[in-house]
């Protein structure tokens, strides 16, 4: 997910080099308005502070808690990349060479 996310940010300065002044000016207009609702990644998971007696009790909460860290880092990047990855669309409409829309 990093990966794809440096990739994605990587092609949004390219289509925001491309652009034109009058372009850039329209995107930096309707960009300005956009944000990230930070309420939505809610906290990271924590592990329980009292350890249970039994051993399989113990595993079985440790895999629950790595289960929920996984869920919680994948949402942490995939936030930001879904960001990148409309703002490269949006970016693309502007300049009219969206490959998704076929422009008329």
């Amino acid at each position: 997910m990093r990966d794809q996310l440096s990739g994605r940010e990587a092609a949004c300065a390219e289509e925001l080099a491309e652009m034109t002044p009058a372009q850039r000016a329209v995107y930096d207009k309707s960009e300005a308005q956009r944000g990230t609702r930070p309420s939505s990644l809610g906290p990271r998971p924590r592990k329980r502070e009292s350890c249970p007696v039994s051993r399989f009790e113990r595993d079985r909460a440790e895999a629950a808690y790595l289960l929920d860290l996984e869920e919680w880092e994948y949402r942490r990047f995939k936030l930001p990349y879904d960001a990148a990855k409309k703002r490269l669309q949006r970016m693309r409409e502007v300049r009219g060479k969206n490959p998704r829309k076929v422009m008329k």
